[in-house]
């Protein structure tokens, strides 16, 4: 629902001071840029603390499987490598 975001998801993170915690990955939408803090004081007024990601990043496309739906897995693939 936020006005720059074409598409987003929440994949798993391992941050080596936090542990496992949660990162969004975002694809804006064209000529939008982002703004990271401006985006999580949106989702601190709508989720619980515990919810909104630790970290945030811009990625150019959200993979998806062959039936258009979000390929988590291949996402944190991306991730790990």
């Amino acid at each position: 629902r936020y006005p720059t975001v074409h598409e987003c998801v929440c994949i798993p993170y391992k941050d080596p001071n936090l542990g496992l915690c949660v990162k969004l990955c975002v694809c804006l939408k064209p000529g939008c840029e982002l703004d990271v803090p401006a985006l999580l004081a949106y989702m601190e007024g709508k989720l619980e603390n515990y919810k909104v990601p630790k970290f945030v990043e811009q990625i150019d496309s959200i993979p998806k499987t062959y039936n258009g739906k979000i390929d988590r897995k291949k996402l944190i693939q991306m991730e790990n490598r």
